[in-house]
């Protein structure tokens, strides 16, 4: 929407919770993962601005900029909209679409007002499960090719009262309880300094109370993973909830995963007080008001991003995003194994325009993880700094389109990359 504001259009955001930010603040999902490669960011723009904010407002430090308090980024976000004059409607659904020879040209949304008829001239689709693209007929996909089957849903939880001072000590004495791509001096200085870091680890710790059942049987999950960590404050929010074989789509499925998750997150609550050093005095603070979503649904595009796009670092004439994050895909089932493949420091991969142009209804974009791409290329693209360059990207697409007349499917890629250069993006 700041993307479409600044490039000139008369923007709208229709936001179905009380804040903007989506998973990042209705969910805890906490830190934004990885945009930097090979020491470089790849990801910029709106996103950079974001952090910069976040930055000054005191909901980031910026020796670890990745770690942010949601709550102070709820402010970020909708002050950034206001000073673009983008109008924003909060407890807002959308339910229909009204589509006239293959071209959308109103939206309905549900409001405790009754029902309201947005018109526009194009729109963006960044509910993440394609809700839009789904109502206005749009062709979807849903998971893996094979099964449709989706990974595994996550419901964070902030843990406090923990003396990190402690913690820290025990990962001293017990290095090996660390993952690889953890640093245990890292951690000592940031606790010392009292700044942000992630972690993850203490497998021995995990397996010895699971023989002893006194850990959940979670599928993929044999480590602790507060991945961010506020030594100042003595909180961290933690990433260790799964429940797989989930259809997101389904609003009774949903509330059976999540009830699953809240046991999940007391009983890891219960193994921290009692094998821990360090979480002795913990407690659980708070759940994510609602749980986290990795894949549902999305639109299937004028180009679907492929695998091998991104396992080799495609360089697309069109592209309008670039990301650096691993393949990342969860067990989909208990069972069976997940798929991680890093992208090389130095490198990153890019996503094309045609990504986030659905077939057959025009005047309709997509951004975020219901762009067009395969179920294990949206396993990398699906991550929030990576998703907010695509909805820049959508925005300013939409915002060119409304202004130029020309729908985005005929919108040359060249004239939205311009612009997106113009606002700061890295492509």
């Amino acid at each position: 929407a700041v993307g479409a504001a600044r490039a000139g259009a008369s923007a709208c955001v229709i936001e179905s919770g009380g804040s903007l930010g989506g998973t990042a603040t209705q969910a805890l999902v906490t830190p934004f993962m990885k945009w930097v490669s090979g020491g470089k960011p790849v990801v910029a723009g709106v996103f950079a601005e974001v952090l910069r904010r976040l930055v000054e407002a005191g909901g980031a430090d910026e020796r670890e900029p990745a770690i942010f308090e949601p709550e102070l980024l709820k402010v970020v976000l909708l002050e950034m909209c206001e000073e673009a004059g983008v109008d924003v409607l909060f407890n807002a659904r959308v339910v229909g679409a009204e589509v006239e020879a293959g071209e959308l040209k109103a939206v309905f949304a549900s409001t405790k007002r009754g029902t309201l008829r947005v018109e526009g001239l194009s729109f963006v689709d960044a509910t993440g499960d394609a809700d839009l693209a789904a109502l206005a007929g749009a062709p979807v996909a849903v998971g893996r090719e094979s099964d449709g089957l989706v990974q595994p849903v996550t419901l964070m939880f902030k843990v406090a009262g923990i003396d990190f001072e402690r913690f820290a000590e025990y990962l001293e004495r017990h290095p090996e309880e660390a993952a690889p791509w953890v640093s245990v001096e890292h951690v000592r200085r940031a606790v010392g300094e009292g700044r942000p870091f992630s972690f993850a680890g203490l497998y021995r710790l995990v397996a010895e109370a699971r023989a002893e059942g006194e850990f959940p049987e979670i599928p993929g999950i044999g480590y602790i993973a507060p991945l961010a960590a506020f030594p100042r404050e003595g909180y961290a929010v933690f990433n260790n909830t799964r429940v797989c074989e989930v259809d997101p789509l389904d609003p009774r499925q949903l509330a059976r995963a999540t009830l699953e998750a809240y046991r999940q997150a007391l009983a890891i609550v219960r193994f921290l007080k009692r094998r821990v050093p360090g979480f002795e005095r913990c407690y659980l603070a708070q759940l994510g008001c609602r749980i986290g979503v990795r894949e549902s649904r999305r639109i299937v595009g004028e180009y679907v991003l492929k695998l091998e796009d991104l396992v080799s670092c495609v360089e697309f004439p069109d592209a309008i995003a670039r990301g650096c994050y691993a393949v990342d895909v969860h067990p989909l089932k208990p069972g069976e194994k997940g798929l991680w493949i890093p992208v090389p420091e130095g490198k990153s991969y890019t996503i094309p325009y045609r990504s986030l142009v659905p077939l057959k209804v025009d005047r309709l974009l997509a951004a975020g993880r219901c762009i067009s791409a395969e179920h294990a290329a949206l396993g990398a693209v699906r991550v929030m700094p990576t998703a907010m360059a695509t909805g820049q990207a959508a925005g300013v697409a939409a915002a060119l389109s409304a202004a130029s007349g020309v729908p985005p499917r005929r919108l040359s890629a060249e004239e939205v990359r311009r612009e997106l250069v113009k606002q700061g993006a890295m492509l």
